[in-house]
């Protein structure tokens, strides 16, 4: 969206070929659920959802989506703000969301903040750029301190070729010949060798990162318990304790039913 003029909706449409989502805030954001899962799996974003209530009630969707794990590559977040709201927003955003934050800063000025996941991979706001708004119509401004606009939209295949040093959390257990672990400083157990523990570091040479070990009280590789809760290292990633899982994983038809069951009884 860095050089396109017209309505919203026609930004939208060329830049990122999505449809627009209005829907009227209420406490109850089943509707919003829905939607979310539906398109969680697209890329490029498909849907757009348009923000524009008070900075409580959009903290309070964020949460919303936070508290439901609806986080989603497929959907962009356009908020509009009568003020700078992006410390509130970086207390509730996490890595997954692609969300820009429109400031007004005068009648017809708009600043455009736009997160973007840090080394600790912690959502910031970033200026984007500036857009002036006349006549229902979005141009991009141009200003002398900002010659070159940050892209509103980010390329994930393009963004994670470069993690930037970031140290990773990988959930795992001991499991010859794949992983063994050892005791490392302060009692923390760290990876000593196997071939998954060569295959990550590899892929951290390659991609720019480091992992710390992090492995379940149950010391197993986990599953779904009839309480709704999972276990396991699958567990720590479902509970995004961890930012991935390995050690001979495999797909079993048990976790399968249960995870189509599961979606489907939050569509419905």
């Amino acid at each position: 969206m860095g050089g396109r003029t017209g309505t919203l909706q026609e930004v939208l449409r060329e830049e990122l070929g999505a449809s627009l989502w209005l829907l009227e805030y209420k406490e109850d954001l089943t509707p919003l659920k829905k939607i979310l899962l539906r398109r969680s799996f697209s890329l490029p974003p498909s849907t757009v959802i348009l923000l524009l209530c008070s900075s409580t009630n959009t903290t309070s969707v964020f949460s919303f989506v936070r508290q439901h794990n609806l986080e989603s590559p497929g959907v962009w977040w356009l908020v509009i703000a009568e003020s700078d709201i992006s410390w509130q927003l970086e207390g509730v955003l996490r890595e997954g969301s692609q969300v820009v934050l429109a400031v007004r800063k005068s009648t017809s000025l708009y600043e455009l903040l736009v997160a973007k996941v840090d080394t600790d991979g912690q959502p910031k706001f970033v200026v984007g750029t500036y857009w002036n708004w006349e006549r229902n119509t979005l141009r991009p401004e141009k200003r002398a301190d900002r010659p070159n606009h940050e892209p509103l939209t980010s390329d994930l295949l393009h963004v994670y070729r470069d993690f930037g040093g970031r140290r990773l959390v990988m959930a795992t257990i001991e499991n010859m010949p794949f992983v063994k672990l050892r005791g490392g400083q302060e009692g923390h157990l760290v990876t000593k060798s196997g071939i998954d523990v060569r295959i990550m570091g590899a892929l951290g040479q390659q991609l720019n990162f480091t992992f710390q070990v992090l492995t379940p009280p149950d010391r197993q590789w986990g599953g779904p318990l009839p309480n709704g809760s999972v276990s396991g290292i699958i567990g720590q990633v479902a509970r995004r304790e961890a930012h991935l899982a390995i050690c001979e994983i495999t797909i079993t038809g048990e976790t399968i039913l249960w995870w189509w069951g599961d979606k489907k009884r939050e569509r419905n």
